[in-house]
């Protein structure tokens, strides 16, 4: 049975978070007050990071929790997410297409 959570995948996330902000696992474990042991035994998946850490760690990496869960962020904003699906698997000329309709509608408005 596949596991729930997959703790190597949310260490990845975090990693590549802490790398984008310029930050060393030195300076990530001196913000979430832990050892840094113990944040890279979180970005190698091998420590199973709960929910409260979780919530600092976004929180201090300033990336929505639901990144580091699902590696992806939604909007809150349902019709916004419905396009964005519609238009997921459009070629670029199709979503250029797209944009311009948009744009004229919006004229129009």
């Amino acid at each position: 049975m596949e596991e729930l959570i997959n703790y190597k995948e949310i260490g990845n996330r975090i990693r590549e978070r802490r790398v984008q902000v310029g930050w060393t696992q030195e300076m990530l474990a001196e913000q979430i007050d832990v050892a840094t042991v113990y944040v890279s035994r979180i970005e190698n998946g091998k420590a199973q990071v709960n929910l409260k850490r979780l919530a600092e760690l976004a929180q201090v990496l300033k990336t929505p929790i639901e990144y580091f869960i699902s590696g992806t962020v939604r909007s809150h904003d349902y019709q916004i997410d419905e396009i964005h699906d519609l238009i997921e698997n459009f070629s670029p000329q199709q979503r250029e297409h797209v944009i311009t309709i948009l744009q004229e509608m919006k004229k129009m408005l």
